[in-house]
Order: structure tokens, then C-alpha cells, then sequence
């Protein structure tokens, strides 16, 4: 059965028209014209799906038998880690040549395994060389690096490193666009209330609210190049969801201070899908990106409890490695309470999310598992019964 994200990514696809990779002006006007649509592709083993996208269409004029193909793009991206990899598989998926970076040489193999993306390290020592000569070469780049401590000029670690030659590919026209993965902690507290993108900020998030000064800088009085904040609410997705959490922790482990207060999240195949999107139709400015349902940790805990079985399932509390660090983000959660409206993007491009709400998002992951464990059930039925010969 046609997943549900399949379902609606298809009929958001019907009728669109071709794809512009193209920059400048005319790129960004016509990007945002209705009849540009916008999300992309797929991932293996995910349940977003795009068709694979040409990047053919006219740079200007009426004359279409003038159309020229345009440079296949290639994106950049810093960081293959969760959220990195997942949005590296949908642009590679949609048709781009894409090259991530790792910290290790030995994590590029599981990058690699994505499938159509290159590798190349990128740690203390900064950019290897192979990596900067793609650099050199990319259309579109997108970070997913958090800022480093103390806070000060070197905060960011790729623009330390990299900023001056990002600066330059964007001077001379060749950068066309760039992306940023920042963080709805920006907004601090609220007290339960709706933050948009033009809500105040706090100063505590200083370090990353000047780190996304910085990247919104690099494409100042450039017309030709466009950049894109993202600001995440909690990522969830595979692996990574309140279904693990509670299978460690337990249902009184899992909730804790601050477990009543409305929380923002949004499943890691809508920020690679929301991103790729933003990406092709060359978006600039800053975009929360989160589902349309905030709902409370005990609230989102219960119903996981529900999706397995119950408390029967549910493994006791672990004791804690550091009580201290513990305690201390328990009392971040609870002095922290907002709801995050991510509607901006999803009227700029038509965006409509595979997951609106932890309940779409959290049944499919558990539906996945359950597949996955039928069938990993169903191979060793075929090799417990198998006639030795």
C-alpha cells in the first residue's frame, strides 16, 4: 500500500513545472511564482518520493525552443550527520551530484552507503584538499554544523575554515545558494505562546543568533546568490524518536521536569525535504521549520506507549551516567515553553509535510520497525525450516 508522504508528494507533483537550478533575480522571482511547485525526491528506505528532476528550463526570454541546459547542480553539504544524510540522499535522489563532509574517514563509509553521495573529511584540521576542490566547484552549499564554544569569530567552524572562500565563489556568481541548519532555541521562552519568525529572540542563544548573522552576511549586496537560515524545532525520525527514548528510560524516565509544556518537533525527512525545496527555488531569509501540531512530552510519551504495547514493553529508568547534566536539562525544558509555527515556508512553496503532527510521524516509524522485524521473522523461518542437505 502507496505510503501516505507518497501520496501526498505525488499529488503535489501533478502539474509542476520544470525545475529551475538557474540563480540571479529571475531565478528567485520565478521561484516563488504559483506555478512553480517545489519539494523534491526520495531516500532509501524513506517515505518521502520525488520524481528524478532534470535541471532544464529557459534562463530567459519567451522563445522556448531557445531552452539550454543548465550546469547540473552540486551541492556541498558540511556535516552527513542525521539531518545531513537524510537531506544529501533527497538531493542526490532529485538528481544533483552532492559531496558531504565527515569528521572521520572511518564514518564516510555509512555516508557513502546513501548512495550517489561523495565523502571527503572535514575536522580539526579543517577542509582536506579533495574536499575544498569540490567546494571550489559547488552551485549550492548547505551547513549543518553547529557553532563552537566560546562564542567569538571562530564560533562557526566551517566559516573559520572555509568563509573566505565561500565569499569569493559568491562574488563571482558561481555560488548561487546557501543554507544554514540553526535551532528554535533562538526564541528562548514564551511561555506557551506561538513564535513565528519575527518573534524577539533571547540572549542567551547570542553565540548561534551571531553565527546566523554571519552565513546571512557572506551574500550581502549579491543579488546572484541567495541565503537560507533554517531554524529547527526537535528533530525526530527512525532511530531517533520518543519511541526510543522511552524504550531506554521508561515512562517516568522518558517525561521529567517541564514534561507538560508544549514542545515543537519536525520528522528529519520533512527538514530534507522542506530544505531540498528551498534549495531549488533559491529561497532567502529565515524559516522555522516544524510540524503543525506542538503537543506536550507526556502527552507524545503516552502515545508511544500505545503504539508498543503498553507498559508491559517498557524497559525500567537506567541509572545515569551524570545526574548533574541531567538535571540541568531537565530544568532547561521546564523553564522553556513555546509552540513554533512553521507556516512560512509551507505558503512560500506550497510545501505540504509528509508528517503534520507527531502522531503521522511516530505511526510510521513504528509501522517501519514492525515491517522490518516481520521480515528479519519471516528469513529465519526460511532458514530454521530449510531441509539440511
Amino acid at each position: 500500500m502507496m505510503h501516505r508522504a507518497m501520496l501526498l508528494l505525488l499529488l503535489f507533483l501533478a502539474g509542476a513545472a520544470p525545475l529551475n537550478f538557474g540563480h540571479g533575480p529571475m531565478a528567485r522571482s520565478r521561484a516563488h511564482a504559483s506555478r512553480l511547485t517545489a519539494p523534491v525526491c526520495a531516500r532509501p528506505g524513506s517515505n518521502i518520493v520525488m520524481s528524478n528532476v532534470a535541471a532544464l528550463e529557459l534562463e530567459g526570454g519567451e522563445d522556448e525552443g531557445n531552452a539550454t541546459l543548465l550546469q547540473r547542480p552540486l551541492v556541498f553539504i558540511f556535516g552527513l550527520g542525521y539531518t545531513g544524510t537524510a537531506t544529501a540522499r533527497v538531493l542526490a535522489a532529485s538528481g544533483c551530484d552532492v559531496v558531504g563532509s565527515c569528521r572521520r574517514t572511518s564514518l564516510a563509509s555509512a555516508a557513502q552507503g546513501a548512495g550517489g553521495i561523495r565523502v571527503v573529511t572535514f575536522d580539526e584540521n579543517g577542509l582536506s584538499a579533495d574536499g575544498r576542490a569540490a567546494l571550489e566547484e559547488a552551485t549550492h552549499v548547505l551547513s549543518t554544523i553547529p557553532p563552537t564554544l566560546p562564542p567569538g569569530a571562530s564560533a562557526d567552524p566551517v566559516l573559520q575554515d572555509a568563509g573566505v572562500l565561500l565569499g569569493e565563489r559568491i562574488r563571482s556568481g558561481q555560488l548561487r545558494w546557501v543554507g544554514y541548519l540553526s535551532t528554535t532555541s533562538v526564541y528562548g521562552d514564551h511561555q506557551g505562546a506561538w513564535v513565528d519568525e519575527t518573534s524577539p529572540t533571547r540572549a542567551p542563544v547570542r553565540v548561534r543568533l551571531g553565527v546566523e548573522a554571519a552565513w546571512s552576511a557572506l551574500a550581502a549586496g549579491h543579488d546572484s546568490a541567495a541565503v537560507a537560515i533554517f531554524r529547527l524545532a526537535g528533530i525526530y525520525g527512525p532511530g531517533r524518536s520518543a519511541l526510543d527514548t522511552l524504550r531506554r528510560k521508561g515512562i517516568d524516565g522518558a517525561t521529567g521536569a517541564g514534561a507538560g509544556n508544549p514542545t515543537s518537533r519536525v520528522h528529519v525527512d520533512d527538514i530534507a525535504g522542506a530544505v531540498a525545496a528551498a534549495l531549488r527555488a533559491s529561497c532567502s531569509g529565515v524559516y522555522n521549520l516544524a510540524d503543525l501540531r506542538p503537543a506536550p512530552r507526556n502527552e507524545v510519551m503516552q502515545f508511544c506507549a500505545e503504539l508498543i504495547g503498553g507498559g508491559a514493553s517498557l524497559a525500567p529508568p537506567p541509572v545515569l551516567d551524570d545526574p548533574l547534566e541531567a538535571c540541568e536539562r531537565s530544568q532547561r525544558r521546564g523553564q522553556e515553553s513555546k509552540r513554533v509555527d512553521g507556516g512560512k515556508l509551507r505558503r512560500e512553496l506550497g510545501y505540504e509535510y509528509a508528517y503534520p503532527d507527531y502522531v503521522a510521524g511516530l505511526t510510521a516509524i513504528a509501522e517501519g520497525e514492525r515491517a522490518r522485524a516481520n521480515t528479519v521473522s519471516d528469513v529465519t523461518d526460511v532458514v530454521i525450516t530449510s531441509p539440511v542437505l
